[in-house]
């Protein structure tokens, strides 16, 4: 699980701060849109690690520089390999014939519980 102990949603009861406030989004009006997002994303699930030197994948949230993957049943015996912005919470790829993947380690991100309605001003 991706754990964050800054950057956690305050309505997280459990305590082990695995319910993610995300707000570190790519800047791309074709992935997102025109209108600027304002409010984090709710992520809670495992991360993974995009290779920076492949083009066809691009980052659309990454994790903030406190957070770090682990189990949060256990305790740390060494470093977790994964640390900080290195993290992908979700990316996206387009092969060379077009086909197109959403990767997310999270269930939890399309589901009703953590929409955020947006009211357009």
């Amino acid at each position: 699980m991706v754990i964050d102990h800054m950057n956690y949603a305050v309505t997280d009861v459990e305590g082990d701060h695995t319910l993610i406030a995300g707000d570190d989004l790519i800047h791309s009006d074709v992935i997102l849109g025109s209108e600027k997002i304002e409010a984090p994303v709710l992520f809670r699930g495992i991360g993974h690690m995009a290779n920076p030197s492949n083009s066809l994948v691009l980052k659309v949230l990454s994790a903030s520089p406190s957070a770090y993957s682990a189990n949060p049943k256990t305790k740390l015996a060494s470093p977790p390999s994964l640390t900080g912005s290195a993290i992908s919470l979700v990316s996206v790829m387009q092969a060379r014939n077009n086909a197109r993947v959403l990767l997310s380690g999270s269930l939890d991100l399309f589901s009703n519980r953590y929409a955020i309605i947006y009211t357009l001003n």
